[in-house]
């Protein structure tokens, strides 16, 4: 996996698929990853529920700009 140049954003954890948050699937178009080159956009954390959540989204390559 290629690291972005520059930090992307990306959409609100409460918007994304179970498969977009742990990275399964593009963080903004929701194509599959597997077997395709991706964008790793490093571990996020955030908090939910009370607890600290760790998640680690990753993008296509059209959509992380490489």
């Amino acid at each position: 996996m290629s690291q972005p140049p520059q930090p992307l954003s990306i959409p609100p954890l409460g918007s994304l698929t179970e498969d977009q948050i742990r990275g399964a699937t593009c963080v903004h178009c929701g194509t599959p990853l597997d077997g395709v080159p991706a964008v790793d956009l490093g571990e996020r954390r955030t908090r939910r529920a009370g607890g600290l959540v760790r998640w680690f989204p990753r993008a296509c390559p059209r959509d992380a700009g490489t």
